[in-house]
């Protein structure tokens, strides 16, 4: 049989199908989409399309765009028009989107990013849904778990938008397994086990070159925070972003928790004793892949996925290397951890004064109406770009054009779900099977992960006493945590340093985010 690639993102098909309670022709046959689930009462009638504002980071095929555009509208029932813009920057697309507001007509846009969702939402600019979306978005609100509604709402419990869930992985450290075995060391558990292998590899010359060139921990990240994102919870146990609930209740910035200095002083311990790349400060991506290729790169702390690519090539000339996920417990015991900064984003924001809301809202709801009407929105027409695999186990092949983003009615792009997934592990394609092994390997780990107790907060700063001082504070952190693993600045400094942050930032702070915590959670049991 002939083997295709299979690209498989963004939905949880086999819950859907459950959710929505889809009827199965045969095992692989699509659904008639046209039904958009139980939304039966009628709105005003449509006079002009739904307009949406979105960010067009690449070029789209006219001739499939305007298909799939005319079968959305014939199956949903519902006029659109999707106005793309070009957009070089999240912030070029912030200005892209005040000029297109400010001229009228737009009844929702595809957000970025959290700040951007927040800006548009506390300039007055969004139009609360809860009405529309309890009459006409029924699917929209079974599809989505009910904490992932958190991200879109406010203090109040208005809700302004529809949200996204974010993919199911995680910064990690990889390591030379090829060379732990070759070490004769059992798989790494704990923080102590990783200080000794570093260790041994940074006197073994495991690339035979009689150089002592061997590099035990590099990231691709040039201030530590992949550091912060793959080893700050062994000391805490907490998820490293930003925030932390500390023992009285209150939110903290993660600086003020006590074990984060010794954190860094395991940071300076490493530095010191060479076990960290020397040019850190420096480093850019294209070189740290470098000196993965190079057969220098011992453990690497970055995106789940970023090093594979330059594995393959190092492969070219050491066949037998390998890189491993090492999972590290906290320093009390507990099982290691993955961390989501956001498990649920922001992705639609319906623009206040629309008076299509209620279409818009029957649009997206047809999208989430069945998996069928979802992919064809992504991708395009079944049978001609996509088809199910196994419809009963959610899997979705790609078919011609899998990586082509032509083919594809752009505007849902992302907007819904990321994962869980299921994949094939017998793709030939030396990357893809590593990524699909990456992804399926969070799935079976999903329960490790956590995430910020106030991770669908979006604190209102603006005119307190923390709004001027945010970012000297965060200068001040910055400077003097890289003194210190560098070891420029004694370790008992950090006291100092909290001390000065807490009065200029973090005690403010943490007493205004407390307060719109509690009430944001009192206001949306």
């Amino acid at each position: 049989m002939k083997k295709r690639k299979i690209t498989m993102f963004c939905i949880l098909v086999a819950v859907m199908v459950a959710l929505v309670g889809c009827q199965t022709k045969g095992a692989n046959e699509p659904e008639n989409p046209s039904v958009s689930g139980s939304d039966k009462q009628a709105s005003a009638q449509q006079t002009d399309p739904v307009v949406i504002l979105m960010s067009e980071p690449r070029d789209s095929n006219p001739a499939d765009v305007e298909k799939v555009k005319k079968y959305i509208e014939e199956q949903s029932g519902v006029k659109i028009e999707v106005k793309n813009v070009k957009a070089t920057s999240n912030e070029d697309y912030q200005q892209l989107i005040n000029v297109n507001l400010a001229s009228g007509g737009i009844d929702a846009v595809l957000v970025n990013s959290k700040e951007m969702y927040t800006q548009l939402v506390q300039s007055g600019r969004a139009q609360s849904i809860n009405e529309p979306l309890q009459q006409f978005g029924t699917d929209l609100l079974k599809a989505y778990p009910p904490d992932s509604w958190k991200a879109v709402s406010d203090s109040k419990g208005d809700i302004y938008g529809l949200p996204r869930q974010s993919i199911l992985a995680s910064d990690t450290i990889v390591i030379r397994k090829d060379w732990r075995e070759a070490l004769n060391m059992e798989p790494i558990t704990t923080l102590d086990q990783f200080e000794k292998y570093m260790q041994a590899i940074k006197v073994a010359d495991f690339d035979g070159n009689g150089k002592a060139d061997t590099i035990p921990l590099l990231s691709n990240q040039n201030d530590y925070s992949s550091f912060d994102r793959t080893l700050l919870y062994v000391f805490t146990g907490n998820s490293p972003f930003n925030n932390e609930l500390d023992q009285d209740g209150n939110i903290i910035p993660t600086y003020m928790d006590p074990k984060y200095k010794d954190y860094l002083g395991k940071l300076a311990e490493w530095s010191k004793e060479g076990l960290l790349y020397s040019g850190i400060l420096s480093i850019k991506k294209s070189l740290a892949d470098d000196l993965i290729i190079a057969n220098r790169v011992g453990a690497f702390a970055a995106w789940y996925s970023d090093y594979i690519r330059p594995l393959e090539k190092l492969r070219e000339t050491v066949p037998n290397a390998e890189y491993e996920i090492i999972t590290l417990k906290t320093l009390d015991g507990s099982p290691y951890k993955f961390h989501h900064k956001d498990p649920y984003g922001q992705r639609v924001l319906f623009v206040k004064g629309s008076k299509n809301v209620d279409h818009a809202i029957k649009l997206f709801n047809w999208m989430m109406a069945s998996p069928e009407n979802y992919f064809t929105t992504k991708w395009g027409t079944y049978g001609e770009y996509w088809e199910f695999a196994d419809k009963d186990k959610g899997t979705v092949v790609r078919l011609k054009g899998a990586e082509d983003p032509t083919t594809s009615y752009n505007y849902a792009f992302s907007m819904m779900f990321y994962g869980p997934w299921d994949f094939r592990t017998d793709d030939p394609d030396f990357v893809n099977s590593h990524y699909y092994a990456g992804w399926d390997y969070f799935i079976e780990n999903k329960e490790h992960f956590i995430q910020e107790p106030d991770w669908f907060m979006n604190y209102e700063l603006k005119g307190t006493p923390a709004d001027a001082t945010q970012e000297d504070g965060k200068t001040l952190i910055m400077e003097n945590r890289t003194k210190i693993i560098l070891n420029t600045m004694p370790l008992d400094n950090w006291d100092k340093t909290i001390e000065q942050y807490r009065k200029m930032f973090g005690d403010p702070y943490s007493e205004i985010a407390t307060q719109q915590f509690n009430n944001f959670v009192n206001n949306n049991k």
